[in-house]
């Protein structure tokens, strides 16, 4: 599986879209052990998860090691460390690391941040209303495992309406993002088949 590769949105804005070459079914995805239950994706009824790096290494299918190997946090790190060097005032505005400590953005990133990747299905109606992630949460990358009509969208203010920039809808394709006050997004699934993306959340270990 090819690496990520993305683009700027929006030069005032820390969004990208990012694009993969994953390749898989919609019926090899109905067979994977997908799981309901309490935990920071606020899963429930509607939407059901696989955490990756929680999947007993006999019980990975060819396609979970595959995302497993994408999603390496030197791997995550790389992107990050070239996006950073495209634009460092967008980053450094919002998280602005200490240069005297860390010689460069990896060496920051290499310390500060974790990298969960989770298989994500939601089913029709599953919402989550304009918002911010919690503090601990660095950014997100969000690809479409299979083509969803319904995808993440994008607001200027917490309380705007129509949104500035919407996800794609192709498989293999989605957005990175960065946590900030500009980065308030949602997700509302109308579509009738299940939406099935790939999250990866980068978290902060430490947030001073």
């Amino acid at each position: 599986m090819d690496n990520f590769k993305y683009k700027q949105i929006n030069p005032y804005a820390s969004v990208w879209e990012v694009a993969t070459d994953i390749n898989i079914t919609v019926p090899e995805l109905n067979e994977l052990q997908w799981k309901s239950g309490d935990n920071n994706l606020e899963t429930g009824t509607k939407r059901q998860i696989i955490e990756v790096y929680n999947v007993p290494e006999d019980e990975k299918t060819p396609f979970m090691k595959e995302i497993e190997q994408l999603t390496e946090k030197q791997n995550i790190i790389k992107i990050l460390q070239e996006i950073f060097n495209q634009n460092s005032e967008i980053i450094y505005r919002n998280y602005p690391f200490d240069r005297s400590k860390y010689i460069n953005f990896s060496s920051y990133l290499e310390k500060q941040i974790q990298v969960d990747p989770y298989l994500v299905k939601d089913a029709e109606e599953y919402e989550l209303p304009n918002h911010v992630d919690n503090r601990f949460t660095f950014g997100n990358i969000i690809i479409n495992l299979v083509s969803n009509k319904s995808t993440t969208s994008f607001y200027k203010e917490i309380d705007s309406l129509e949104p500035w920039y919407t996800s794609p809808q192709e498989q293999g394709k989605g957005t990175l993002f960065l946590n900030t006050e500009n980065s308030v997004h949602n997700i509302k699934v109308t579509q009738k088949e299940p939406r099935y993306i790939l999250m990866v959340k980068l978290l902060l270990t430490n947030l001073f």
